[in-house]
């Protein structure tokens, strides 16, 4: 039997690097998770960011692909790690580098 780690454990050490700024969203779109990171790099505070849509960090050409994103989530794997451009509060272009990583219970 081998050991599988709690999902509570993956996501305690998921989180424990405050360099990397982590967001979390739904297959709705809807952002759920939002750390110090994340503030300092776009700008929002959590309480204004938590429930509003990703899209809005995203610019206008990368909508669609977004949108594919919501609908085919298993395409995860083949875009785990790119660089890509997102927005900050005051709409100005941020290169970032994203790895996306499901997570599922």
């Amino acid at each position: 039997m081998s050991f599988q780690p709690s999902s509570e454990f993956l996501l305690e050490a998921f989180l424990s690097n405050p360099s990397e700024a982590i967001v979390g969203f739904g297959l709705d779109g809807a952002i759920f998770l939002w750390n110090q990171a994340a503030q300092a790099l776009y700008g929002f505070s959590q309480p204004e960011i938590i429930g509003k849509s990703v899209s809005c960090l995203l610019p206008l050409y990368e909508l669609p692909a977004h949108e594919n994103l919501l609908q085919e989530p298993s395409r995860v794997a083949s875009l785990s790690d790119a660089v890509a451009e997102r927005l900050n509060r005051s709409g100005l272009r941020v290169s970032v580098r994203i790895q996306r990583s499901p997570v599922r219970d």
